[in-house]
């Protein structure tokens, strides 16, 4: 164990986890140019985790494959807010609808911010 990181218990995990069918699960996702988009840890269960901004609009967005942060049926993505203002779920095959719903948060978000 070197600097406190256990490659084991990571390793551990990481089967528990199925990571290796996550990684063959997730598309690739092909963001619009105008988009910030920041990779960040992914704890409390997610497998992966990034945040979507566009001006002063932001999307949270993880991927769940293990329904660990909620009940979807199988692999999802959920991203907060979306247009309802709340959490929504996509399956984790469905690129298109996420991009798609992460756009329409990031432009209600914008016609709300003040001028």
């Amino acid at each position: 164990m070197a600097n406190g990181y256990d490659s084991f218990a990571r390793a551990q995990l990481e089967r528990a986890e199925n990571w290796d069918e996550a990684i063959k699960a997730m598309p690739a996702l092909h963001f619009p140019k105008s988009w910030a988009v920041t990779i960040i840890p992914p704890f409390c269960g997610a497998m992966a985790r990034f945040l979507v901004e566009k001006g002063s609009a932001r999307v949270s967005v993880y991927a769940d494959f293990n329904e660990a942060l909620g009940y979807y049926g199988g692999p999802h993505w959920e991203i907060y807010p979306g247009v309802s203002g709340e959490n929504e779920r996509f399956d984790i095959s469905d690129s298109e609808t996420l991009l798609s719903e992460i756009g329409k948060s990031l432009r209600k978000q914008s016609r709300k911010a003040p001028a």
